[in-house]
């Protein structure tokens, strides 16, 4: 035998295999490409672990085979294959063509046919084979010099492993598949004969035909079986044979593989945005490893380098910085490299500079220019500078915000991956501890990070200008990021011994409500733990369980919620659980967060951490603070502002309902919010057939409920939960809402329209949000997808009007450089820590830019409250 080898892959079984495993990803255009992703990850898998000489992919055609015409029923059991893997196939075939891999299909026969003939071809030549599938019926091609690969099960059947797992050798898979049949292919068999009768027959009569003549010698039993169901039989033996001798217009050289054609694979990699997938395929940009970085260590170093590059406008800067910082690194061109080490720690270290030393020097040739400064994490650094007394440039380019702005549902915003994605290089991480490692080494991380950084600040540009999100990435992202850092500077200051005061009457009150558990059950149990209270709930007393998970019966919130109504111990567990949290969450830990220099608590505001635009906050998260509970008001009265100073909310009123009766052009939303009608009562009147006079507040709750619904794409389902309705009850609602709102009717089947067609939707701002599961066959997931599809357009045009906002804002007032600071954004609503003195002045003006920030058809109202605490707010 050569040392040749060719890989015989069947395609179909390979791109489902693929459609099911990775999750939903959308290429540069928003459609889904998950099974190319998944398709092109495990042919470069199976070429790097078998090293064929050889490779050819067969594919199913679309028109009927032979099999199909003899027997109607066969794969009828079969789902037809969902729309969104359909349309990837063309570009499967686009990138094997890219990557010079031979592929057919061939009308009439299937692609087991295909392989058979192909590997009968390979082995005239004397060259291995080894296919790669799932399909068992493959198996009766395996010899001494034919192998299948089960990627799946990563098992490779020869003939030891085939007889195995059948029972007979390679040669009787087709009589054992024709006794047992094939469910997955609708393929009949005997009925009645399973596994282990076959190869016991098969065992002792060699083949089929062997096993009908010897019918008189078979038991009883087995031999009507046999003789009822011998038709059956040979007709599934005639079709698990694979042909062997399709006149194909293919030869085995062919076949050959000598690579991809690189430039047109990078081209599509590109386009489809699996440029993670690039350094898979090719030796990428080879030359950002070998780009030479000086190391600084002397300050007339750093004068004359920076004199050097003084005449440039951009320069790129990353931070060596865990606790303290180690160094830091500079470009001014994707070759102008240099490392500047400040604080290493090892033994045998060398001359380094200190750290006021570098400052001084930025001052006077870095930051004295207006420059633009690149940076992965522009907010971080800023930061960094900032407690510094130093003045980083007012112009700057972030990757992080970048990289949102064109795609928000991406994932992880790692360094890592976003070089990975546009770059399809693969960068160094620093080290956890990189004051203890070598300044070479850093220095040589640092040079790829840098060049990357450049790179991307010279490619997401030109993408962000195909998307049309320029105006939101340069006047709204941009702007924000550096609001956000002198927000998380600023702080908000907490009564900490206030705090833990109410810490023991917190843990008191806990402790009341297990003991009343404890009375109801009669026992005392591990509150906490899922498997004893579910054990008491459904055990003991004798509740019925609602979901079934695999460590036992659920106790999630959702089903306590549906209990509470059968007993009182279900009501009892979610006050436990609601008053536990928030002691764990913030009651506990927050006086431990303050910062000994401050004196302030420091949260951190992530513009990544949702898909409709809207800033998230954590370390610690002073967004989920309720506050209309008594214990989350009491935890919000221990914010405090300092002496001589108050705090002033100001709250968009009504702000997702008003972007809604905009976007949607609705007559009636837009003609009540300009005559500024309560809106809850004039849609309980008008749904209710009632005077608006006649309202009562369970009409409105209702009403509530369902205008705030609509804008989140609550089902009828989800209303009759959220208030004391039937389903049917709810459904009559929703239509006589739309009866009274067509606009917003024709919003939602529009905007769910376009969504299906375009597989994102926009803000007002031209914000995306993709959408990949919304034409998913799931219909669970479909609906899913179809309420983000309704809700982001609104909810991100929110977020988009607030964020306008706090720009517009901080050119008023320059947070925290003057006596206006801005503490915290929660969704709609801005605290601010103002001089008591000058509270009237201040509103209006923010008054004014919030309600002026962007113009909808109808008013934008903001609601103001005051107050010497965050719990105690009244109204002004």
């Amino acid at each position: 035998m050569g040392e040749e080898k060719l890989i015989l892959i069947d395609g179909n079984g390979y791109i489902h295999r693929a459609y099911h495993a990775i999750p939903k990803l959308t290429d540069t255009n928003g459609n889904i490409v998950n099974a190319v992703f998944g398709f092109v990850k495990m042919l470069k898998k199976i070429i790097t672990q078998e090293k064929p000489t050889h490779i050819f992919i067969a594919f199913d055609h679309r028109k009927p085979t032979f099999r199909h015409r003899d027997f109607k029923e066969y794969k009828a059991n079969r789902k037809k294959t969902e729309p969104e893997l359909v349309e990837q196939f063309p570009k499967v075939f686009k990138i094997l063509e890219s990557l010079n891999i031979k592929f057919i299909s061939y009308e009439g026969y299937e692609a087991d046919d295909i392989i058979a003939t192909i590997t009968r071809l390979a082995r005239k030549q004397d060259i291995a084979v080894d296919i790669v599938t799932c399909d068992k019926d493959i198996l009766q091609l395996v010899s001494d010099e034919v192998k299948v690969i089960n990627g799946m099960k990563d098992i490779k059947y020869d003939m030891h492993k085939t007889e195995e797992k059948f029972g007979v050798k390679p040669s009787c898979v087709i009589d054992y598949m024709a006794l047992i049949g094939d469910k997955s292919d609708n393929l009949p068999g005997v009925k009645g004969i399973g596994p282990v009768t076959a190869k016991k027959l098969l065992k002792q009569y060699k083949d089929l035909d062997g096993i009908y003549e010897n019918l008189s010698d078979i038991e009883l039993n087995v031999k009507e079986k046999l003789e009822k169901y011998k038709k059956d039989a040979y007709m599934t033996q005639k079709l698990v044979k694979l042909i062997e001798d399709i006149e194909l217009p293919v030869t085995i050289d062919d076949c050959l593989w000598e690579g991809p054609d690189n430039e047109r694979l990078k081209e599509e990699l590109e386009e489809l945005n699996f440029r993670s997938l690039i350094s898979d395929w090719m030796e990428v940009d080879e030359h950002k490893d070998k780009i030479a970085i000086k190391i600084i260590r002397k300050q007339e170093e750093l004068e004359k380098y920076l004199k050097r590059n003084f005449s440039k406008d951009t320069f790129c800067m990353e931070l060596v910085l865990t606790e303290n910082l180690t160094g830091i690194g500079i470009c001014f061109d994707n070759e102008n490299l240099c490392y500047i080490p400040v604080a290493h720690s090892y033994l045998g270290v060398g001359n380094q500079l200190k750290w006021e030393e570098v400052k001084e020097v930025f001052k006077e040739y870095l930051f004295k220019k207006e420059r633009i400064c690149i940076a992965y994490d522009f907010k971080s650094m800023y930061k960094f500078f900032r407690k510094e007394d130093t003045k980083l440039s007012n112009s700057y380019f972030d990757v992080i915000a970048a990289d949102y702005v064109l795609n928000p549902a991406t994932g992880e915003k790692s360094f890592k991956n976003i070089c990975s994605k546009y770059l399809g290089m693969v960068v160094d991480e620093i080290s956890d501890k990189p004051a203890e490692k070598n300044i070479e080494e850093i220095a040589g991380c640092l040079s790829n990070r840098l060049v990357a950084v450049f790179e991307l600040s010279e490619i997401l540009p030109e993408k962000i200008k195909e998307q049309k999100v320029e105006e939101l990435f340069k006047k709204v992202e941009i702007p924000v990021l550096k609001i956000l850092a002198e927000m998380e500077l600023t702080g908000i200051r907490i009564d900490a011994e206030e705090m833990r005061k109410n810490r023991d009457e917190f843990k008191r009150k806990l402790k009341e409500i297990e003991n009343e558990i404890f009375d109801i059950t009669n026992e005392k149990f591990n509150v906490n733990s899922s498997k004893q209270l579910a054990m008491i709930l459904f055990g003991k007393l004798g509740l019925k369980p609602v979901k079934k998970m695999k460590t036992g019966y659920s106790t999630a919130e959702d089903v306590l919620y549906s209990l509470a109504g059968q007993h009182k111990l279900p009501e009892k567990v979610l006050a436990y659980r609601k008053l536990q949290k928030l002691v764990s969450t913030y009651v506990e830990p927050l006086p431990l967060m303050v910062d000994p220099g401050t004196k302030r608590l420091h949260t951190t505001f992530n513009i990544t951490g949702t898909q409709t635009g809207r800033l998230s906050s954590s370390n610690p998260n002073l967004q989920n603070i309720p506050v209309k509970t008594a214990h989350g008001r009491i935890i919000r009265k221990m914010f405090i502002p300092e002496t001589g100073k108050i705090f002033l909310s100001a709250d968009y009123s009504q702000i997702d309902l008003r972007v809604l009766a905009h976007i949607s052009e609705d007559k009636n939303l837009i003609e009540s919010f300009n005559e500024g009608r309560d809106i809850h009562s004039l849609t309980a009147a008008k749904i209710f057939g009632v005077d608006e006079s006649c309202v009562t507040p369970d009409m409105r709750k209702k009403a509530k409920a369902i205008n705030f619904g609509i804008v989140y794409g609550m089902s009828s389902w989800g209303l009759s939960k959220r208030v004391d309705m039937t389903v049917d009850e709810s459904k009559a609602f929703i239509e006589k809402y739309f009866n009274e709102y067509p606009g917003i009717e024709n919003y939602v089947a529009q905007t769910i329209a376009k969504a299906k067609a375009q597989l994102f939707v926009t803000t007002i701002l031209n914000r995306r949000r993709y959408l990949p599961e919304i034409n998913s066959s799931n219909p669970m997931r479909r609906r899913l997808f179809e309420r983000m599809a309704v809700n982001t357009p609104v909810q991100g045009s929110s977020a988009d009007i607030i964020k306008v906002a706090m720009v517009e804002l901080n050119k008023e007032f320059a947070f925290n450089e003057g006596p206006v600071k801005l503490l915290l954004q929660i969704h709609d609503e801005l605290l601010f820590e103002i001089p008591e003195i000058d509270i009237s002045d201040i509103k209006n003006k923010i008054k004014e830019k919030m309600e002026g920030a962007i113009r909808l058809s109808v008013p934008v109202v903001v609601d103001f409250r005051k107050g010497k605490n965050w719990g105690d707010l009244i109204k002004m």
